[in-house]
């Protein structure tokens, strides 16, 4: 018996071992997490790094078993620009936490608003990543048109302190280590914008405040939108294998909050309805 169960173990193992999980930047969350849920909760996955949420849809569509950590704008964005059927190709596992969005500009710039920023110089990611999709629904639901000044949001930060851009949009959970980490001469002279309230926008995003001295420059509450970080998988995967990825996740989650990234303890996990899951796919067919 003890034989059989050793077996079944790592027959399971090998199973999941042939998965890769799409995350982002090797210095970002989603990196993190999937170096979590590999060194913590054990599941035998490949992390693969890319430039964000877009490209790991796009390579959750080219291979057969994969995993990848996404915002669900992005996944709403795709098909509703021509991939309808998305929801039976990729499905949610687990709500992870919400991502807010960042409207960066200079202390002294006279943007104010969102509809200010129609025809200025903006950085928004790269091209493929999660915030690049971000911005065409800012674009699309404010009816706006931004200079387009792709980059990473390291070298768009400099950029915007040397008066080259106008605005930073960036889209990740709060409070975020990689604004708070920026040098205090650059970080002094910056400003959150709030924004405006959008119908089209309630649609797809959640409301959101990212509340005063969250950064030490912060002197006021923002309003802002949120986009909610998913893991998601597509249909090559066998159910017994979500379901094993799915459980140990559950049973390593308060060790995952102690010694893994310290948004694990933001992590929603309940169903909201945001995305379909396996089972509601099952459901429908």
């Amino acid at each position: 018996m003890k034989k059989m169960v050793l077996f079944l173990s790592i027959f399971f193992s090998l199973l999941e071992a042939d998965i890769d999980i799409y995350t982002g930047y090797k210095n970002g969350t989603y990196f993190q997490f999937g170096n979590d849920l590999k060194e913590i909760a054990k599941i035998e996955v490949n992390n693969k790094t890319t430039i964000g949420s877009y490209a790991n849809i796009k390579a959750l569509l080219k291979n057969k078993k994969d995993l990848a950590i996404v915002q669900h704008d992005v996944l709403w964005y795709l098909e509703d620009h021509g991939q309808k059927d998305l929801k039976n190709k990729i499905h949610s596992l687990l709500t992870l936490y919400p991502e807010e969005i960042h409207i960066i500009v200079r202390n002294n710039s006279m943007i104010n608003y969102v509809k200010d920023l129609d025809g200025k110089r903006v950085s928004a990611g790269e091209k493929g990543s999660g915030t690049w999709i971000t911005k065409n629904y800012l674009e699309e639901n404010y009816s706006i048109n931004f200079i387009d000044s792709p980059a990473t949001f390291e070298k768009a930060m400099t950029m915007l302190y040397k008066q080259e851009i106008d605005a930073v949009i960036t889209i990740v959970g709060i409070p975020f280590k990689g604004l708070k980490d920026l040098p205090t001469h650059l970080q002094k002279n910056l400003r959150l914008i709030s924004m405006e309230e959008n119908s089209k926008m309630k649609k797809i995003y959640l409301t959101r405040e990212i509340p005063k001295n969250t950064y030490f420059w912060q002197k006021e509450d923002i309003q802002t939108y949120s986009s909610i970080a998913l893991l998601v998988g597509n249909n090559g995967i066998d159910n017994f294998i979500i379901n094993r990825i799915e459980s140990k996740i559950m049973n390593s989650l308060d060790r995952l909050k102690v010694i893994g990234h310290y948004k694990w303890n933001k992590v929603i996990l309940k169903d909201i309805k945001i995305w379909p899951t396996r089972r509601d796919i099952e459901k429908i067919k």
